[in-house]
């Protein structure tokens, strides 16, 4: 088993940093990809002997690897990122020689309680939550607390104002999602300055209303000092994670305004999630404009087929937001179940794919498909 350990560690830090996460729907498969991003602390530690399982030195059990049972509530199960996620998380923990009953709740709240319920009935030494929303858990998490079940929150964050790390979970696990619609904002202004040397008519499509992804990157978007009218927003509008959607979206707001001919027609898409890209380079293309000619569209996710749409020339840039990070979850419950402090939050480091690095990361992608068997 360590030697397992070690090698999917070792594999993962010679892969480097990967990622790309949404929100998706149902039924798990396969999945692939990856992210060794580096684990960044945040200052103030919590004592997670005390979180949600409410341990004590004197009724604390030490436990290896092995020997443990982790629940995984996933938030959804649709996507190439979630299922990516998803898919190489059970793989590291099943190699790693832990138990790992999972269950997927489909971007419901009142779906993901029932799941965890049904985690502490089957015993679970401790539960990975990845929620859907950011609130409404108040009464499964104390059920855990109860149950003396640690919870571990990765990818999505609970709202801070009602949760708190060290007393209803243990720690955060997860990337800078307000950072990367601010890398997104950046990102349309340089389509405004170096290819269209004027402003960027912008439409912004994202996924699922109320999740802390849609939300904190739609805020970082918006954090961004447009005041130079570099970039204009013409509209922002969710498509609910779904690429249809977001075709008819973007095939919209080009007919309403004219589309990149026109004075003040769209000619940026900024799309908050994979699934959201796949729709606007559609709709682009049916319109009879060329993306990235006609029409500039930049990604939040990066996953692998992002990469290959901006070899393609269909995306501008891809921002990253980091999926395959289950090492680090692995090593922070191994490191709890060793009696070890653990920080309130856990940072992900996130890249910038364009033209010039999409290749090789697209290749490293291929590396972690291999090893969970994704074929897309």
């Amino acid at each position: 088993m360590k030697k397992t350990v070690a090698y999917l560690l070792a594999f993962a830090l010679a892969a480097g940093t990967l990622a790309g996460c949404s929100s998706s729907d149902t039924n798990p498969t396969t999945a692939a990809a990856t992210t060794a991003a580096e684990t960044t602390k945040a200052p103030a530690a919590a004592d997670t002997t005390a979180a949600t399982g409410e341990k004590t030195e004197d009724a604390f059990e030490k436990k290896e690897l092995s020997e443990l049972k982790i629940g995984v509530s996933f938030y959804a199960y649709a996507s190439a990122s979630a299922i990516r996620q998803l898919d190489y998380l059970r793989y590291v923990f099943e190699e790693a020689g832990c138990e790992v009953p999972y269950a997927v709740a489909n971007n419901s709240v009142e779906q993901q309680i029932a799941d965890v319920e049904n985690l502490i009935e089957q015993d679970c030494d401790a539960i990975i939550l990845d929620p859907c929303q950011m609130e409404g858990y108040e009464d499964v998490l104390q059920q855990c607390k109860d149950a003396k079940i640690p919870v571990f929150i990765m990818g999505n964050k609970l709202n801070p104002e009602v949760y708190t790390a060290g007393e209803d979970y243990v720690t955060l696990l997860q990337s800078d999602m307000v950072l990367q619609g601010e890398n997104a904002g950046h990102a349309a202004a340089k389509v405004a300055k170096e290819e269209l040397q004027g402003t960027a008519y912008a439409v912004v499509t994202f996924g699922t209303p109320g999740m802390q992804s849609a939300t904190d990157r739609i805020n970082g978007y918006n954090n961004i000092d447009f005041s130079d009218d570099s970039i204009v927003t013409i509209g922002v509008q969710t498509a609910y994670n779904k690429a249809a959607d977001a075709q008819s979206i973007v095939e919209n707001y080009i007919m309403s305004t004219g589309g990149p001919e026109a004075e003040k027609g769209v000619n940026t898409i900024v799309c908050m999630t994979h699934n959201c890209a796949i729709g606007a380079i559609a709709a682009v293309k049916n319109m009879g404009y060329k993306p990235n000619e006609d029409i500039y569209i930049i990604v939040v996710d990066g996953v692998k087929e992002d990469l290959q749409a901006i070899i393609d020339g269909d995306l501008y840039i891809a921002v990253e937001s980091p999926c395959f990070y289950a090492e680090q979850q692995l090593e922070l419950i191994e490191k709890y179940f060793q009696g070890e402090k653990l920080e309130p939050y856990y940072e992900i480091k996130t890249t910038i794919f364009d033209k010039d690095n999409a290749q090789e990361w697209y290749d490293k992608f291929n590396e972690y498909d291999t090893v969970i068997g994704y074929t897309g």
